[in-house]
């Protein structure tokens, strides 16, 4: 029987939640499914996904890439490699391995997919949330890791930023951007898309 893997998105600043043994606060709801990849999509889903998930924490190491918001956690206990690295334009996997140097896939974990997310928080006591982000898979491609604790934690983007900061192969600047759904390895993932400003 092929097994799932538990996502339990984390963040160590949400408030009224409960604390695992090192005092850090839990988001106690398992992560949405849409983390979760299904081996075979043949239509992409229509609705997006309803969920709020907690405001990107910026405490951790900033990447040098337009548009970075921060990371979020997830659960995903083990060995794993990142089929793009991070690469907002681009769709991308991430795999499970059954050992630490990534030698033996593990056919039985479904892939972690990137995702287009909202976000939300309390901003002085003004709720306020976040356009569609990208969950964005990490470190360099092919590179095996350890999730240290079982915790994974991918970056977020915000993909107008991202396009903004960005040029085409013509170094011409884009105008917009937005996260959208997109096929990785026959699996539904996603990635930034950006619109090219109109000529003049």
């Amino acid at each position: 029987m092929v097994k799932s893997v538990a996502f339990l998105l984390l963040i160590s600043v949400v408030s009224g939640c409960d604390q695992d043994d090192n005092g850090a606060n839990v988001v106690p709801s398992p992560a949405p499914t849409h983390l979760a990849a299904v081996p075979e999509a043949p239509a992409a889903p229509e609705v997006e996904p309803t969920e709020r998930l907690p405001w990107p924490v910026r405490g951790e190491p900033p990447v040098d890439i337009p548009g970075w918001q921060g990371k979020t956690k997830i659960k995903a206990p083990g060995s794993w490699k990142d089929s793009d690295g991070v690469v907002p334009g681009e769709a991308g996997l991430h795999h499970a391995y059954k050992d630490s140097r990534c030698t033996e896939a593990d056919p039985a974990m479904q892939p972690i997919a990137e995702a287009c997310y909202v976000f939300s928080r309390d901003n002085n006591g003004t709720p306020e949330q976040s356009p569609l982000w990208l969950i964005e898979t990490n470190p360099a491609k092919d590179e095996c890791h350890e999730h240290r604790g079982g915790e994974g934690h991918p970056d977020v983007f915000d993909c107008d930023a991202f396009c903004k900061g960005s040029a085409d192969a013509d170094r011409n600047a884009y105008s917009s951007g937005k996260c959208v759904k997109a096929l990785a390895e026959g699996v539904w993932s996603a990635r930034c898309e950006c619109e090219s400003a109109p000529a003049a």
